[in-house]
């Protein structure tokens, strides 16, 4: 096979990958229709969050814009993809704010203002950057990160499956859509040669194959015959703390790269300090978390 039909190939490979990646993510976009069905009919937000819609929306826009001819070249699909992504949540958190309570309105119209202004400082600060090679760098780690920690959200599900024994609360449907888009996007970045795609996708697909082994072992097996867990709890955790520790290594690059190739440091500076911070309010978040079955009193106010 000569080189020029090599180079077919893997083009077509990454565009059907690609393709099929934005089809799966598309089930995943419409999968809280009925959420929003049962808000709308019963009137009221009920006891659901809104977290869920703004972090996605803000994972969109910043995947968006790293698939921008300005940040990386031959990516339309990822702007294509996320583009959708990023309308459907908007229209969510709209759906959601008709709805909400008095408090949960100001609370969720407070976080969605701090994401546009966050994705705006994002924007604007990247297209200071001059060196096109630092630019991607630079909006690649976002993108990385911001994907590596919505991938990470399902192991809160993961734990309490092995704990409960029961796939009740982990949707077979949701959990294939996820592993196939996932498994998609890897393979697209892959024949892409792209790392910031590839590697959270692929992070993503093992979190998939875990969710849909777990679902076939506890599915098949009565739930009082369950005696041995066939994943440790202990190793979730261990997996949640690897992935936000990840996060923060993902922050400190982010200060040698402005330190060494950028001419703006004082506003990039500002920039990575509240990079940072949102990285170790997210492992924050986190702890108090997983400790909220122990200590009552660290239980979060749902949103």
């Amino acid at each position: 096979m000569s080189l020029f039909a090599a180079i077919s190939v893997c083009k077509v490979a990454k565009d059907a990958a690609g393709v099929a990646g934005n089809v799966f993510a598309f089930g995943l976009f419409v999968s809280p229709i009925p959420t929003f069905r049962r808000i709308i009919r019963n009137g009221s937000t009920e006891m659901f969050s809104g977290l869920p819609y703004i972090y996605s929306l803000l994972n969109c826009l910043i995947c968006l814009w790293y698939g921008t001819p300005l940040i990386s070249a031959h990516n339309l699909l990822i702007t294509t993809v996320n583009s959708v992504g990023a309308v459907f949540q908007f229209v969510y958190i709209i759906i959601f704010l008709m709805y909400a309570e008095k408090a949960k309105k100001v609370r969720m119209s407070g976080l969605l203002l701090a994401v546009l202004g966050l994705f705006a400082i994002i924007l604007v600060g990247s297209l200071q950057i001059p060196d096109i090679l630092v630019r991607r760098l630079f909006v690649g780690f976002l993108s990385c990160a911001s994907l590596i920690s919505m991938f990470a959200s399902p192991m809160f599900i993961i734990k309490f499956v092995i704990q409960t024994k029961s796939v009740e609360f982990m949707p077979f449907y949701l959990s294939l859509s996820t592993f196939l888009m996932s498994t998609s996007f890897l393979l697209y970045g892959l024949f892409n040669d792209d790392a910031f795609i590839y590697v959270p996708n692929g992070i993503g697909t093992i979190l998939g194959i875990i969710q849909l082994v777990l679902y076939f072992y506890y599915k098949s097996k009565p739930r009082e015959n369950s005696r041995e867990p066939l994943i440790s709890a202990k190793l979730v955790l261990v997996l949640e703390f690897l992935s936000n520790s990840f996060l923060l290594v993902i922050m400190k690059h982010f200060s040698i790269i402005i330190r060494e190739y950028t001419h703006h440091a004082l506003f990039l500076s500002h920039l990575n300090v509240l990079l940072q911070l949102l990285g170790l309010l997210h492992c924050v978040v986190l702890i108090r978390t997983i400790f909220a079955d122990i200590h009552p009193s660290l239980r979060l106010t749902i949103l």
